[in-house]
């Protein structure tokens, strides 16, 4: 599995940015960044994913590319959030389960996910995308939300 630690520091550095640019542009605290830059998983669970994209953006990369162990950018379709309530809906009506059914599986609330696309992004992290694909059969990384850098 990618060390999302080194990866996080070696973007960081190949950004030229400093530890107070990343904690600013995240609204962290400096402690809060040493964990993301030691703990290898950290970045899954650490970080809204609106702080994942202002992240990547900071960076000035693709969001997809803070979850890939090299700086080429895999032939993958990020779905937009429309994208993805739909096959939330589709997979519910394939499989005959209500969303409050698919929500226990998951062992998470849709409440911010149908709410609202900015709800969604500021109340679930990495993780909650890597339990939905498990669950939906589709691979997380489609499920990463897009900033709008491209390489």
């Amino acid at each position: 599995m990618i060390n999302y630690a080194d990866r996080i520091k070696y973007l960081r550095e190949k950004a030229d940015k400093s530890e107070e640019d990343v904690c600013d542009e995240l609204n962290i605290t400096s402690m809060s960044l040493f964990d993301l830059e030691t703990h290898k998983e950290e970045l899954l669970s650490a970080l809204s994913l609106n702080q994942v994209i202002k992240l990547a953006s900071l960076f000035n990369i693709p969001s997809l590319l803070l979850f890939i162990e090299n700086d080429n950018l895999p032939q993958i379709k990020q779905l937009e959030y429309d994208e993805i309530i739909k096959v939330i809906k589709q997979f519910c009506e394939v499989n005959k389960q209500s969303i409050e059914n698919l929500e226990d599986e998951v062992g998470w609330s849709f409440d911010a996910l149908l709410e609202s696309q900015e709800k969604y992004l500021d109340s679930y992290d990495v993780s909650f995308l890597i339990d939905l694909s498990n669950k939906i059969n589709i691979n997380w990384l489609k499920l990463i939300p897009k900033n709008n850098i491209v390489t």
